[in-house]
This record gives C-alpha cells, sequence and structure tokens, in this order.
C-alpha cells in the first residue's frame, strides 16, 4: 500500500494529495481491536470459530489476534507477502509460500473492497493491536 515495487520508491499515504501538498483527511487509527475485529465478527466468524473453525483458525477465540497476526507479515508491513491476502483474493502474490487449498474454499469476494482495504492499511501499518495513526 506505502510502495512502488516496480519504481522502488515510497508511494504518498493512501490520504495525501500530492498536488496539493496536504492530506485529504485527517491521520486516522487502524488497530486490531477497534476496526480489524468487528470485520472479522461480520465475515469471518461464521466458518473460523470453535473446534471445527476452518484451516484451523479460530477467529472467535481470545488469542484471535495473535491467530490473525500469524497469517501477514507484520514484521516487513508488507501486505503483498501475507498469505491472509493470497486466501483472500484467490490469487498468488509475494508471500513466501504457494497459496494452498481447493481455489472452491478461498474467500475471493468475501470483503467488500472497503473492508479489506482497512486489513491491507493494519497490516501496512505492522498489525497493531490497538490503533497505530496513519499519516
Amino acid at each position: 500500500a506505502v510502495w512502488d515495487d516496480k519504481e522502488h520508491t515510497s508511494l504518498p499515504p493512501v490520504n495525501y494529495d500530492v498536488a496539493a501538498k496536504q492530506y485529504r483527511t485527517a491521520p486516522f487509527p487502524v488497530g486490531f481491536e477497534e476496526d480489524i475485529k468487528p470485520i472479522l465478527a461480520r465475515r469471518c466468524i461464521s466458518c473460523h470459530s470453535g473446534t471445527q473453525a476452518r484451516a484451523g483458525l479460530d477467529l472467535a477465540a481470545d488469542n484471535a489476534f495473535t491467530q490473525l497476526r500469524r497469517q501477514v507479515d507484520y514484521r516487513q508491513a508488507l501486505a503483498i507477502r501475507s498469505t491472509l491476502f493470497e486466501t483472500l483474493l484467490g490469487r498468488e502474490l509475494q508471500a513466501p509460500e504457494s497459496l494452498a487449498g481447493n481455489a472452491s474454499h478461498l474467500h475471493k469476494n468475501l470483503l467488500p473492497p472497503e473492508e479489506l482495504q482497512q486489513v491491507i492499511r493494519w497490516v501496512d501499518l505492522g498489525a497493531p493491536e490497538t490503533g497505530a495513526i496513519l499519516k
């Protein structure tokens, strides 16, 4: 979200107007508890909860933050290198492992674009547990 791999340069934040040299919106926080957990509750918990959770990913558990963070490249803060986004988009990106699983079980188009963008922002900010500021 903030790196142009082809040009090898940083991109401006999504809320920055380059021509006007100003932010279009005030910086806003993105965190697991306040932003990502509600998305999981609406879109993911029905299949990813309890002892029969798909892919062994129980997002209703107390350790949902830790479980989801294992699916993303939060150390380098790169959504494109995260298996979670390969699964959500149903295609190979740049995750170290190949996309696994039956294509019929992939989650393509599960999240509306604005919710997917919010999860991408969260990962690209290092997948914090509580709100980090996107400037």
